[in-house]
């Protein structure tokens, strides 16, 4: 039941889709193979007979086309319905995912790093379309074909239906062996590649710092652990299919082909006629065949439903906070309010009991050792970490805020910022894509950049192309772009050198004369010196 209901989460963008080629498929498939084979019975039949002629030989023949073709032509339809489905519900998983890693909670999209993000975006969300909708109609597919043929064989020949009938259960009672294996394997499959590329994607985005600081040879002897472990757990998944054909797929095939002679017996025997041992011959070499094939869809079933967990966890993270509050200023109130918070990561508590004030147009400066709470009680106020207490915006508790709304009225400039592929201009845009050439300019010239680098200046993946004192500035002028009342600034002059610290020093004293709230972490004293207020932790 629990796996109808999250199956459920996927079918529902498209469930006429859906229903019509996981039932069409097989119903149909199943009709054109009895036209088939029911048709050649009644050719056999008519051979027979004394005094056939060849018109009704043709008329038969004729039928049996006819059938034929309007059978495999619904056939295909459903088929290309259920391929359709499979693109469209992969298409939705990896939006909502996509959406989730944007829009989520950070706390619960943190857990995900980028290896096993892109694991679950790319492959399991392949994966998980093919399960509800490729492996159930494989599953469903020998159900119904397979039914519709022991039926027949029954109303031919009691003796050999039951004889099909037992061979097919112990064929399903081998294969169950199989798939629970083979679902395990695949886990630690998914769980290995995850690990792997991880490890690869950290050692590509990171090889300048491997190569300085001469780490080479042990993340290679990583990375060789690591793809050793993955291709442990793939060999095994090779040995395990290996002993399938060994094992269940030849006796699935000497049982298909014993049904052969034993047909052939009772004809002789007179139990049946020629025609029905054609049909009974066609029925069985197709029926064990559709019965094996079921333990290997549910095989598929079991392993790919691992998949649609996965990929399940990350669409039901939380959303962010959305909720719409009223904005109000009270002149008697401070800007910003922090009252007894306490910021915890998990279990362990990073700082507690802080009671702090800040206000329009003054700049506030934090120093003290690292890991001291700094950054924790600034990540609070956006979202970024879980906390007691209250923090006040303007008045009111940004519990009630929409996350989105607050974000707007707070800038912030972590230590480390993340600089995207693009131009200087593209990434100063990231602050407002509605800004004007103007107010480019200007956050360029704030932020000290705008005589250093030309605006249409490559800064390559991840910046590669900048100083670490020119990803500080572009930076900078992104949230200079952004019209905030608070502003938040992480380490904002460590790389800087002193004629562009001072060009920075001079902007946030130009922002809280306009009657900005300035919030900056620092360890650097000319930096210290402009700040009308220190606070030491």
């Amino acid at each position: 039941m629990k796996t109808i209901k999250k199956m459920i989460r996927v079918i529902k963008q498209h469930p006429i889709r859906w229903i019509v080629g996981i039932l069409g498929y097989p119903v149909t498939t199943l009709v054109a193979r009895l036209i088939y084979a029911y048709g050649f019975k009644e050719y056999v039949n008519k051979l027979e007979e004394s005094g056939i002629t060849i018109s009704d030989i043709v008329f038969i023949l004729g039928l049996v086309f006819v059938g034929l073709l309007v059978a495999n032509l619904l056939e295909y339809i459903t088929a290309f319905l259920i391929k359709l489905f499979r693109l469209s519900a992969r298409t939705n998983i990896q939006q909502e995912i996509y959406t989730k890693m944007q829009h989520g909670s950070v706390m619960e999209t943190s857990v995900y790093d980028n290896g096993e993000a892109l694991t679950r975006y790319n492959k399991d969300s392949d994966l998980a379309a093919a399960m509800v909708s490729d492996d159930v109609v494989a599953s469903i597919y020998p159900i119904i074909v397979g039914l519709g043929y022991i039926v027949s064989i029954f109303l031919v020949n009691i003796y050999i239906g039951l004889m099909v009938f037992v061979l097919g259960t112990l064929i399903i009672f081998f294969n169950k062996y199989f798939v629970e294996r083979h679902r395990k394997l695949n886990r630690m499959h998914l769980h290995a590649e995850s690990n792997f590329m991880n490890l690869y994607q950290n050692t590509i985005r990171g090889k300048i710092s491997i190569r300085l600081i001469n780490a080479g040879e042990k993340i290679s002897s990583m990375l060789e652990d690591r793809a050793e472990a993955l291709k442990g757990v793939e060999d095994k998944i090779g040995k395990l299919e290996s002993y399938k054909i060994i094992t269940l797929d030849l006796f699935t095939s000497i049982c298909a082909t014993l049904m052969i002679p034993v047909a052939c017996l009772f004809s002789a025997r007179g139990y049946m006629s020629i025609p029905e041992v054609i049909l009974v011959t066609q029925l069985c070499r197709d029926i064990v065949v559709h019965i094996s094939g079921f333990g290997r869809a549910v095989s598929n079933l079991k392993s790919h439903e691992i998949s649609l967990d996965r990929v399940i966890d990350m669409m039901d993270i939380d959303d962010e906070n959305n909720q719409l509050a009223f904005m109000y200023q009270n002149d008697s109130e401070p800007l910003l309010r922090y009252e007894n918070v306490g910021v915890f990561y998990g279990e362990k508590c990073i700082v507690d009991h802080v009671n702090l004030d800040f206000c329009e147009g003054e700049i506030v400066m934090f120093c003290g050792q690292s890991g001291c709470g700094k950054t924790s009680l600034m990540k609070a106020l956006l979202g970024f970490a879980d906390y007691t207490g209250k923090i006040l915006f303007k008045g009111v508790d940004i519990r009630d805020f929409s996350i989105q709304e607050l974000r707007k009225e707070v800038s912030y400039v972590p230590e480390k910022s993340d600089i995207f592929e693009g131009t200087v201009i593209e990434n100063v845009l990231y602050g407002d894509f509605e800004a004007n050439d103007e107010q480019i300019m200007e956050a360029l010239s704030k932020a000290a950049i705008y005589e250093e680098l030309a605006f249409d200046y490559a800064v390559g993946a991840e910046g590669m192309n900048l100083s670490g004192g020119q990803k500080q500035r572009v930076a900078i002028a992104r949230s200079l772009l952004k019209e905030a009342s608070v502003i938040i600034l992480d380490e904002p002059t460590a790389a800087l050198d002193g004629t562009s610290e001072k060009i920075i020093l001079e902007t946030l004293k130009e922002l809280r004369d306009q009657g900005k709230c300035i919030i900056a972490i620092t360890h650097r004293e000319s930096t210290l010196a402009i700040a009308d207020r220190v606070i030491n932790m």
